[in-house]
């Protein structure tokens, strides 16, 4: 995939690298995220999985800590 970057923001070009195709041009983009998430599939999988596990590890650590807290007013 061949990403243009312009003021205007992220857009696909080409489906090689270095390849300017007229056809291929697509919408643009604020970020790149944004044009990975509307492209690949695997990206936004890969994204929501990450996301979640931090989530859940995150959640962990806030329920050691309050289990912590509840042992230290006993």
């Amino acid at each position: 995939m061949c990403v243009e970057l312009s003021l205007q923001g992220f857009r696909i070009v080409g489906s090689q690298y270095n390849e300017v195709n007229q056809q291929l041009f697509s919408q643009y983009y604020e970020t790149i995220y944004g044009l990975l998430d509307s492209q690949s599939v695997e990206y936004r999988s890969t994204f929501f999985e990450t996301l979640s596990n931090k989530l859940l590890n995150l959640r962990r650590h806030s329920d050691e800590d309050t289990s912590d807290d509840q042992m230290d007013t006993k």
